[in-house]
């Protein structure tokens, strides 16, 4: 197999490296999160980043960037091991996250989402709404009737409960 040249030696500690192979074969795990971790894997044992590439049939530059974010990111990670390493695999999974991004900032902060998504636990009765089940319209209007937001439309509540994985038939 062919050994790196230019490229960043990488470091792994023996749990780092048995999460990060069973991250590889997770069924449950987001996609990006396992194609990171076999990039990451990978590079641990010193193939070169055109190999891996071919392999992976990915760009080059993909797996530069992530070997780079492991090497950068290689001292708080064996930190978090000695420290605390109940929380190894989620600091893992924040090296292999998506980079906060330029463009629009957040409208809503985590706790008005965790407050729009808790008036979705509650029974419309609790709160003394005459109705039966809650729409997404009605849980919006209440977040503004509350205080919680200024403003908030019936989509984007939906899309709040979706991503924290909430489903009903009404909602």
């Amino acid at each position: 197999m062919p050994k790196i040249k230019e490229a960043i030696k990488l470091e792994a500690s023996e749990k780092q490296i048995e999460i990060i192979k069973t991250m590889t074969k997770a069924t449950h795990l987001e996609k990006h999160y396992i194609d990171r971790a076999i990039i990451i894997l990978k590079a641990i044992q010193d193939l070169a980043n055109n190999y891996i590439a071919s392999v992976l049939k990915i760009e080059r530059n993909t797996v530069k960037l992530w070997r780079k974010r492991w090497a950068e990111n290689q001292a708080i990670l064996n930190q978090v091991e000695k420290d605390n390493p109940k929380q190894l695999e989620n600091a893992i999974k924040a090296v292999l996250d998506d980079a906060e991004r330029k463009g629009r900032p957040t409208v809503f902060k985590q706790e008005q989402v965790a407050a729009i998504v808790a008036i979705s636990l509650q029974t419309p009765e609790s709160l003394n709404v005459p109705i039966s089940n809650w729409t997404c319209s009605d849980i919006a209007d209440i977040a503004v009737r509350t205080g919680i937001v200024e403003s908030i439309s019936e989509s984007q509540v939906r899309r709040f409960l979706k991503y924290k994985g909430y489903k009903s038939s009404s909602v």
